[in-house]
């Protein structure tokens, strides 16, 4: 398929019409319109309905702009590698991180990495724990950077500092005081989707069925939430810092099953460059 096709796909789709794509591009407009059913032809689908007043996406459309922009993205990757190392670099770095993670675990190694070997580039995503797993499918990044509980069947994983989950409640608990996890009978309980599978099991072999009123893709999504008076939320102890200012108060769970350790993961197949096996050692060295 002819890069060319999915970028003027991608144009059309970003400026809404044929006609501003076309002049974006500064193209003419029925040479735009004859590339776009050249794909449509290529693909056997229809990628968009045409009105005059605007086009829409179909769900063929949908999903080929996701996946032409990782393509793209990819074929901009490849592009960079090659050029790096003809010019005697030895390529890029890419991690995808969870930000507070990224800030404990990757900022000082990178430093550290920085000064052994200066002639590396870094690209570091900061993103949801779904998007990174995404990230490394599909190639765009070789390390996650992410706390566990991690798919062992999937991924290899160098673990580093362990924290406890911890219920955080703006108004006091007294049975969250006296009984930890047994607290946490009939409350409202507001999870992280990463953790939500672990809270759920642990849960249930205490003989405790988790009221769970809201999932959430962070922390500070969590404590906001927990604030606001709409339940119990379960967070990592090391975001707890600034609960004060929150007005929350914590209360220890007291189980070792609800614990999670920050951790850097890349998947089992993958065929990792230079560059990220080096930073890899560099991080086993730093462990031992």
């Amino acid at each position: 398929m002819n890069f060319n096709l999915l970028r003027y796909f991608l144009a059309i789709v970003t400026a809404g019409s044929i006609t501003h794509a076309a002049e974006t591009l500064h193209l003419p407009q029925p040479y735009l319109s004859q590339q776009l059913k050249k794909l449509e032809a290529e693909l056997g689908v229809t990628l968009m309905h045409r009105t005059t007043r605007q086009l829409t996406l179909t769900n063929a459309g949908v999903a080929l702009e996701k996946r032409a922009r990782q393509l793209l993205e990819l074929q901009a990757l490849m592009v960079t590698d090659v050029q790096n190392r003809a010019q005697g670099r030895q390529g890029t770095l890419r991690v995808g991180g969870v930000g507070a993670v990224i800030s404990q675990i990757l900022m000082p190694r990178l430093l550290q990495y920085h000064q052994q070997f200066p002639e590396i580039n870094f690209e570091i995503r900061e993103c949801w724990t779904n998007d990174i797993f995404d990230l490394l499918s599909n190639g765009m990044v070789e390390l996650g950077v992410i706390r566990t509980p991690v798919a062992s069947h999937l991924f290899n994983t160098i673990t580093f500092s362990q924290t406890p989950l911890v219920a955080l409640s703006s108004t006091p608990q007294q049975q969250l005081a006296q009984l930890g996890l047994n607290g946490l009978r009939q409350q409202r309980l507001l999870v992280d989707h990463h953790y939500a599978d672990l809270i759920i099991q642990t849960c249930r072999q205490a003989g405790i069925e988790p009221q769970i009123v809201a999932k959430v893709d962070s922390s500070p999504m969590l404590i906001a939430l927990a604030e606001a008076g709409l339940g119990v939320a379960i967070v990592p102890q090391d975001m707890t810092h600034n609960i004060q200012a929150h007005q929350l108060q914590l209360y220890s769970l007291d189980t070792p099953a609800l614990m999670t350790q920050t951790a850097v993961i890349w998947p089992k197949q993958a065929d990792l460059s230079e560059t990220a096996q080096q930073f890899l050692k560099l991080l086993q060295t730093k462990k031992t």
